[in-house]
């Protein structure tokens, strides 16, 4: 099945799950009410993780990426500058990564003044000295593969298994879950949507705002 669906729909079933034990618990007398109540703090408390008293190693940094939201915008940004060597102006980059105009701007000159990565030049952003001097250090993240995978492919919808296929030639260290996970992530903000069915089953999927066009909803 589908992850991305699979995921929204177990989403809905828990919410409606939710409302019936609610609605259950309201026709409860009062001493019923508590017992109820009692009983569900119990397994609240058993589900908790215990804590130990005992000095623990400290974990390992997980290596899982977690899914980008607002802040990937400085990101795309500012990979879409260094890939237009001749420059592009804010409205450019503005419709490029779907940000309005005057957060565009204040977006490209975060990078300019914390990254130096690029510069803003006869009312141009381009790649600066630096950014053409020496390879970037900061690896490229999962969401913004995921939007170079569709950027290839000029946004023509994929299934979840292409979109991962196309991810891996971008990053070839990728985990399937992890992009999983960041395609459900992106799905809920409204960031990918979906358009048709796969053939084998599962959605298509596209980026939501592509070069300036909002794409289809999901359907």
């Amino acid at each position: 099945m589908d992850p991305i669906k699979q995921a929204l729909r177990e989403d809905e079933r828990q919410e409606k799950l939710l409302e019936e034990a609610l609605r259950v618990s309201d026709l409860l007398d009062p001493v019923r009410r508590r017992s109820l109540f009692r009983h569900v703090l119990k397994q609240v408390e058993a589900d908790a993780p215990r804590v130990s008293t005992k000095a623990k190693k400290p974990k390992p940094t997980p290596t899982t990426e977690k899914p980008e939201g607002a802040t990937s915008y400085a990101n795309r940004a500012e990979t879409f500058v260094l890939a237009n060597k001749k420059g592009v102006t804010t409205r450019q980059v503005s419709d490029h990564i779907g940000q309005n105009y005057s957060s565009t701007d204040s977006t490209l000159r975060h990078v300019l003044d914390t990254r130096h990565t690029i510069e803003h030049r006869d009312n141009l952003w381009v790649p600066s000295g630096k950014a053409n001097g020496a390879a970037r250090k900061r690896p490229m993240t999962h969401a913004e593969a995921i939007a170079a995978a569709f950027e290839r492919v000029g946004n023509k919808p994929m299934a979840a298994k292409d979109i991962f296929k196309a991810v891996t030639e971008i990053i070839p260290t990728a985990k399937k879950p992890s992009i999983d996970a960041q395609l459900v992530y992106m799905r809920r903000r409204g960031a990918l949507v979906q358009k048709g069915d796969a053939p084998h089953g599962g959605g298509l999927y596209c980026l939501a705002n592509f070069g300036g066009a909002q794409a289809a909803t999901a359907s």
